[in-house]
């Protein structure tokens, strides 16, 4: 048994399985694995950056050499203008902020027994407009063929819950209409009927799941479905006002300095202040609401 010590005497013992198949080295591949399947508005912003930073850094030379070279004004007063240019315009706020909000959401989800596989698939959840459930298994407490299928005591909650989320839902079928994403909850972690994103619920699934689905709620407790869905908007949330303290600041910030008025510490302030903003709320997702 754990936890016990062999004083004397030998054991022998057979191993069944690999280390690697365990289910917690299979949840640390997957999480690791996360950082790869990066969400779509992390992607976009990486896109802008590329060709953000190299025009910030053209035009800040520009302001440092142009009016020297060719209206003959003060290299100092010049060149300290390009620098705060530089700094302002500097993308580091806009850069960091959708990863740190992508990654506190899901070391949260993880805490409150949802994994979610990576950015890309917490975005997806996110604006979910329909979920079809796998039926028995899911929404009830039996197995098909057990004959005596009880339904779940959440469920009824855990439905209107989505509903009330604008997420239409149904019992062994995925919803009709054509919203998209749709989601597909399964108990056997296989394919989902049409749907977008799979989501793996129950203990009982997660072996057969952990390596295929999309989102695994590892507990069996309906109500994380209605959570996961809450959680995800809100990240998306964060994320959008993350964009547009960055954005908006450096925009601020770059027109007083475009009137002359700015100064080296308070470019310095601009790019520092922008990323502590976006940096703390980003990290409110730390903390899961129920």
């Amino acid at each position: 048994y754990a936890g016990t010590i062999n004083l004397g005497g030998s054991l022998d013992i057979r191993t069944t399985s690999h280390p690697a198949d365990f289910t917690s080295a299979r949840i640390v591949r997957m999480l690791g694995g996360s950082s790869r399947r990066r969400a779509p508005s992390e992607r976009m912003v990486e896109r802008f950056a590329r060709i953000y930073t190299p025009a910030v850094l053209s035009l800040a030379f520009l302001v440092a050499l142009l009016p020297p070279l060719v209206a003959g004004g003060g290299w100092r007063h010049w060149l300290h203008e390009g620098m705060v240019v530089l700094l302002i315009a500097c993308p580091c706020a806009l850069v960091i902020s959708t990863p740190v909000t992508v990654a506190a959401a899901l070391a949260s989800a993880a805490r409150r027994g949802v994994l979610i596989k990576g950015g890309a698939f917490l975005e997806e959840l996110g604006v979910v407009r329909r979920m079809g459930f796998e039926h028995p298994g899911v929404l009830t407490l039996g197995c098909p063929g057990d004959g005596y299928d009880p339904p779940r005591e959440e469920a009824e909650q855990a439905m209107r819950q989505l509903q009330d989320a604008g997420v239409a839902t149904a019992a062994g079928a995925m919803p009709p209409g054509e919203a998209r994403p749709a989601a597909w909850v399964t108990a056997g972690g296989s394919g989902s009927r049409d749907g977008d994103l799979t989501i793996a619920f129950g203990s009982q699934s997660l072996d057969a799941a952990i390596e295929t689905a999309d989102v695994v709620v590892l507990a069996d407790d309906l109500m994380r479905l209605p959570f996961a869905v809450r959680h995800a908007r809100r990240s998306l949330r964060i994320i959008r006002q993350n964009v547009a303290v960055a954005v908006g600041l450096k925009l601020a910030f770059l027109v007083v300095a475009i009137a002359g008025s700015a100064t080296l510490w308070m470019a310095l302030a601009a790019d520092m202040g922008a990323t502590w903003l976006v940096v703390l709320n980003g990290l409110r997702m730390l903390w899961a609401k129920p």
